[in-house]
């Protein structure tokens, strides 16, 4: 397995499951805003990914960690944390701070929580109590 930032548009795109976790994560100005994602793959599958938008959702100016998601079958291997860690790594480089974040899952709250200091001190988190669990299947 092999995690990398890469440009996007993309052609591991084109991989994601077409649900409806998906299309609310990565779909529209979500993924429309986005230059680039971190990717986990494996030779030519995509496992998961972490997209970027520097400029923020809507050009709102905020540099933004739009969506973060797992192929459900490569769940509890800490791929998710290693995308999202790769990701601020990113966007601190480029002095893209703070960053911000949308934590829809209890999923993306567990992981703010374990990340070191030095990076989670560069988050701005907008709680939303886990509005996307019931759909962690998908």
């Amino acid at each position: 397995m092999q995690i990398q930032i890469y440009k996007l548009p993309n052609l591991f795109l084109d991989q994601l499951p077409r649900n409806i976790l998906t299309g609310m994560l990565l779909s529209g100005d979500r993924i429309s805003c986005c230059t680039h994602a971190a990717m986990a793959t494996d030779g030519d599958k995509l496992l998961g990914i972490c997209t970027i938008a520097p400029k923020g959702e809507q050009n709102s100016g905020k540099p933004t960690i739009v969506g973060l998601y797992v192929l459900p079958q490569y769940r509890c291997r800490a791929i998710g944390k290693r995308l999202f860690i790769i990701a601020i790594e990113f966007m601190l480089a480029r002095q893209l701070i703070p960053i911000h974040i949308d934590a829809m899952s209890s999923n993306v709250n567990r992981l703010i929580k374990i990340l070191p200091a030095q990076l989670a001190c560069n988050l701005i988190v907008i709680e939303h109590h886990g509005i996307l669990d019931c759909m962690q299947h998908m």
